[in-house]
């Protein structure tokens, strides 16, 4: 058992539109990296979806395990996923006209995204040091296909 010092239950709350946010400004991000690489269609909806959705099921799935990972039990997850995908093949070629706003809007996706595993850890009872290394993850997990 946790030490209740440890331990904090659901201090903040976050609507679930604030990770689908990230999810779609990560895919997008994935996206804009598969057309930068020249990728097939199949390559970039596939690259899209891991950098979009990888962290969040790295985080329910792994650390988490408690029913199957949102991205799965949750179609909103997959339909953000396909739009940011979208989004990020449609600005792939003009990359080097938004750079700037790219670079800011993957900033928000991560720290979106962290702050939200962070949420769920804390949520799952799981320790304070424990559910930072969650929240870093869940940012950085799909980032890693990328």
């Amino acid at each position: 058992m946790h030490s209740s010092s440890s331990v904090v239950t659901n201090p903040f709350f976050l609507p679930i539109w604030f990770e689908l946010a990230a999810v779609g400004l990560m895919s997008m991000t994935g996206g804009i990296v598969a057309i930068k690489r020249g990728y097939a269609v199949v390559g970039l909806v596939a690259l899209g979806l891991f950098v979009g959705l990888g962290g969040g099921l790295i985080r329910d799935g792994i650390f988490i395990q408690q029913g199957p990972p949102a991205a799965l039990a949750n179609p909103l997850y997959m339909q953000m996923a396909l739009l940011g995908v979208a989004l990020g093949a449609l600005l792939g070629d003009r990359v080097n006209y938004f750079r700037r706003i790219i670079a800011g809007v993957d900033a928000l996706a991560l720290g979106a995204y962290a702050a939200f595993g962070v949420q769920k850890a804390l949520g799952a009872e799981i320790s304070i040091p424990g559910a930072i290394m969650v929240g870093v993850v869940n940012a950085l997990g799909g980032r890693a296909f990328a």
